[in-house]
């Protein structure tokens, strides 16, 4: 008796874990599912718990995914918040060790991590907008994820993003210097009729240097009023009062060139000359005043700019090729390389100048580079393309 009780007490115990192994296993397929198929649900609609951050490809992509080929790119989900939190510690990394204000913008854009920035603010600007808006107006997040933050709503805020203008303006009137400064250096981009020229003389006035330069655009009765009035201030040995004195000046001599009958042809031979950082506020100033020529004027920079750069290259190219070494052509290197010898200080705002005004001036060449750096491109694909690289290594 006690000998049938056991083996029905195994057989009940083998039957459960049968059903119990077969429900793991119904389980797990489930989830696997659930990992593999892609978002579908539209980002522009509602939805009830707050935006999806987690991206699937655009329809387009997943059928080119469908194609056979060795990369996945176009199959993979961006998780936007993890994507832009590496990102935002890319930059504070490089931000100690480098000089961000000062690099020509292709460059700054590739080594600051802002290219993969921009590109992820353009193809889902709801998303970025709301979580830049947070990493820069939230005091205790780190200074490098608030600034990194406000470059991107900076790039919105070119876009004609309201949203994104204000949280940089409310920035740029924080009582934090540093905060302030950093927002400004955002915000001007996207200011090409003087929006805010009450905040750059206000904050002039109080010795923020990033103030200036976009004041130095606008010359008008009020400005060169309020730039006399600074350099007239009592010297106070201080820092404050040594640098508020020091870009007055720089300011006024702008002033002086913008006044002038000749003004379009000096401005001219600047940004052609583009030997300094006047090249670069030259090229600024133009695209916010009448300048009817600018755009053949651009061609000529870029044209006497390259031959320039090609001179060099061939002069560094001109020995023996080491045992092994290819030599890419002076046109490889300019469509994939940020920097090459004998650049021009402004070349590259140049170029994204002429992609906005008169893109029919670009040559092939042209059209890659800016294509290799995101610009004058589908966004999204661009996006997709660089993180799927990053992720193999290359």
């Amino acid at each position: 008796m006690w000998t049938k009780k056991f083996r029905l007490s195994l057989v009940g115990t083998a039957l459960g874990v049968l059903l119990l192994l077969v429900g793991l296993f119904y389980i797990a397929s489930f989830r696997r599912a659930e990992v593999l198929v892609p978002a579908v649900q539209n980002l522009s609609s509602p939805n009830k718990d707050g935006p999806n951050l987690s991206i699937a490809s655009p329809p387009g992509e997943q059928i080119a995914a469908t194609a056979p080929s060795t990369e996945q790119a176009t199959s993979r989900k961006i998780n936007l918040e993890i994507e832009l939190g590496t990102l935002a510690k890319r930059f504070s990394r490089v931000l100690k060790g480098e000089g961000l204000r000062r690099s020509p913008r292709l460059i700054r854009e590739e080594v600051f991590g802002l290219r993969e920035g921009r590109l992820m603010a353009l193809a889902y600007p709801d998303q970025i907008e709301r979580l830049a808006i947070g990493m820069s107006e939230d005091p205790s997040r780190t200074e490098g994820d608030r600034f990194f933050g406000m470059l991107l709503l900076g790039y919105l805020a070119q876009q004609g993003r309201p949203e994104s203008a204000n949280s940089l303006f409310r920035l740029a009137n924080a009582a934090d210097k540093n905060t302030s400064d950093r927002a400004i250096y955002a915000l001007w981009p996207s200011d090409l009729d003087g929006r805010y020229k009450n905040l750059y003389m206000q904050k002039s006035a109080l010795g923020y240097e990033d103030a200036f330069e976009p004041l130095s655009f606008f010359a008008d009765s009020s400005t060169l009023t309020h730039v006399k009035s600074l350099l007239a201030l009592p010297d106070e040995s201080t820092p404050t009062s040594f640098s508020t004195k020091f870009f007055s000046r720089n300011t006024l001599q702008k002033y002086e060139i913008l006044m002038s009958p000749d003004s379009q042809a000096k401005l001219a031979d600047l940004i052609v000359r583009g030997e300094s950082e006047d090249a670069d506020w030259a090229l600024e100033v133009s695209k916010r005043r009448p300048f009817p020529n600018l755009p053949a004027l651009l061609r000529q920079a870029l044209d006497l700019a390259l031959r320039g750069a090609k001179d060099a290259y061939a002069r560094i190219d001109s020995g023996p090729p080491l045992p092994g070494q290819v030599r890419p052509s002076f046109d490889e290197l300019y469509r994939s390389r940020a920097e090459y010898a004998g650049q021009h200080s402004c070349y590259d705002e140049i170029l994204i100048t002429l992609l906005t005004q008169k893109p029919e001036l670009l040559t092939d060449s042209d059209r890659a580079r800016l294509r290799t750096f995101g610009y004058g491109c589908d966004p999204k694909a661009r996006l997709e393309e660089l993180l799927s690289a990053e992720s193999r290594g290359h």
